[in-house]
C-alpha cells in the first residue's frame, strides 16, 4: 500500500518534537509555535506528485518525476518531508525572523 497525500495534522505534537533536530531541542517555545505555524498552514505532501504545499501553495517539488520517493509509511514522510520545514521555522524564529 502506498501512500496519496499526507497532512502534518495527520501527527501529533510529540511525535514532530520527537524528530525536531537535535541542536534545537532546549527551545521549547519557538518548537511549538513553528509547529503551530505548519499546522495552521495545513502543511502537505502529495505523494504521487512530489508536491509539498501549504494552503498558501507551492512550496517544493521534485524536478524529475523518477526523483520521487515511494512512501509505505507515514512517518518516514514526516521525517523526509515536513521536518526541513519545521526545523527551518525554528531556526527563524531563534534569528528573529516570523516562521
Amino acid at each position: 500500500m502506498s501512500l496519496k497525500r499526507v497532512s502534518i495534522r495527520e501527527f501529533s505534537l510529540e511525535k514532530i518534537e520527537a524528530n525536531v533536530n537535535p541542536a534545537y531541542s532546549a527551545h521549547k517555545v519557538e518548537i511549538q509555535e513553528a509547529i503551530s505555524h505548519h499546522y495552521t498552514k495545513n502543511l502537505s505532501y502529495d505523494c504521487d506528485s512530489g508536491r509539498t504545499r501549504n494552503k498558501d501553495g507551492h512550496l517544493a517539488q521534485y524536478s524529475q518525476k523518477s526523483d520521487i520517493p515511494k512512501y509505505n509509511m507515514i512517518d518516514d514522510v514526516l521525517v523526509d518531508q515536513f521536518m526541513s520545514f519545521i526545523n527551518n521555522s525554528i531556526s527563524r524564529l531563534l534569528r528573529g525572523y516570523p516562521a
